[in-house]
């Protein structure tokens, strides 16, 4: 076993041991605190592919997480998300932190920028079914990639009940010194590694809480820089996008009843006569049953190109958290059972059902 494998493990019997749910910070010095956490997502999964009249039945991990947490004094840190996920260890979150006062934050390192709500600030243990919306994940996979992070520098600051960030970050959403990762020396043959981009996205975001369960805002994103997500041909095309959130319930188990609302919209830079925009929305509602669980129904249509037709998702299912029934967290331990229909241009229709677990610790 590496290294790198061996103190995940440790890491990892430590927290579990420490507590099974969310054990506090751990004391490493006068001023230097250690806060472990992480999460375990096993399923088995059902899919039924007409398009080329496959079936495929069998289990699978939609994630295994683990993450450090280092403060100085409470206001300065480190913090690190590994995700063991592909059979390996990767990093997630990889970014120092300072608390620059009671309500503002700077971020530095490989981090989530300003993004549509639906997506990475959407954490994957308050997920509604057993994957995020969509159109949020269709929308990443045409932007900054399926992690939904990138190397930059955000600021978030609270005012009141307003959460506002702003992100200047590479635009790309990879870590290869190539492209990505900019940490050339003036020792090496080539400084720019023979990229030859000079240019940065920025990504700003506004989320306001107005109580009773009631919570809106949007996010903008501007990228000059494409990456091989936005190539059409030989041609990497900036980009700019924006979306908005309006939410009657945000997280799983927090009323009785819940609607939520996204809409995200991309306009990619022009290549000759191509002009493409490309849009989403997704509608959710869910009720409680059973005392601590949920009954949830997703609508949702996303156009790759809003100048033609586009691809219809339908989810339904039911969540059960036995935690929430011993009063803690909804998210800690959770039962979902959801099935999903997606509807091609074509016509062609994929069905997938999944029964997932969920630990959080």
């Amino acid at each position: 076993m590496s290294a790198r494998t061996l103190l995940t493990a440790a890491a990892l019997a430590l927290a579990v041991g420490a507590s099974s749910a969310h054990a506090q910070p751990l004391r490493l010095g006068p001023d230097v605190t250690l806060a472990l956490s992480g999460g375990v997502q096993p399923r088995v999964s059902l899919g039924v592919e007409e398009t080329d009249d496959t079936q495929r039945l069998g289990f699978g991990l939609r994630r295994a997480r683990l993450q450090f947490r280092v403060a100085l004094r409470d206001r300065f840190g480190l913090e690190y998300d590994l995700d063991a996920t592909p059979g390996d260890v990767r990093s997630v979150d990889l970014f120092a932190f300072a608390d620059l006062g009671d309500r503002v934050q700077l971020r530095a390192g490989r981090l989530p920028p300003a993004q549509p709500r639906a997506f990475a600030p959407t954490s994957y243990s308050r997920i509604d079914a057993v994957d995020r919306a969509a159109v949020a994940e269709r929308w990443a996979d045409g932007t900054i990639g399926s992690a939904g992070r990138d190397l930059g520098v955000d600021v978030t600051a609270l005012l009141g009940r307003t959460e506002l960030a702003l992100t200047v970050h590479n635009g790309t959403g990879g870590f290869s010194r190539e492209v990505d990762n900019f940490r050339e020396s003036n020792s090496a043959p080539s400084v720019t590694r023979g990229t030859d981009r000079a240019a940065l996205a920025v990504s700003g975001s506004a989320h306001h809480e107005a109580g009773s369960g009631v919570s809106f805002g949007g996010f903008a994103s501007a990228s000059a820089r494409g990456n091989e997500r936005t190539a059409l041909g030989e041609a990497e095309r900036g980009y700019a996008t924006a979306g908005g959130h309006l939410y009657w319930g945000e997280r799983p188990g927090s009323q009785p009843v819940r609607v939520k609302l996204d809409a995200v919209g991309t306009a990619y830079e022009s290549v000759g006569d191509v002009r493409q925009r490309a849009a989403g929305v997704a509608l959710l509602g869910a009720a409680r049953v059973l005392g601590h669980g949920e009954a949830f129904a997703r609508a949702e249509h996303y156009w790759a190109d809003v100048d033609a037709q586009g691809t219809t998702f339908g989810t339904a299912g039911l969540s059960y958290s036995p935690s929430a029934a011993f009063g803690r967290d909804y998210r800690d331990a959770r039962l979902t059972l959801a099935y999903t229909v997606r509807r091609d241009p074509s016509g062609d229709l994929g069905h997938l059902t999944v029964l997932q677990g969920q630990i959080i610790f």
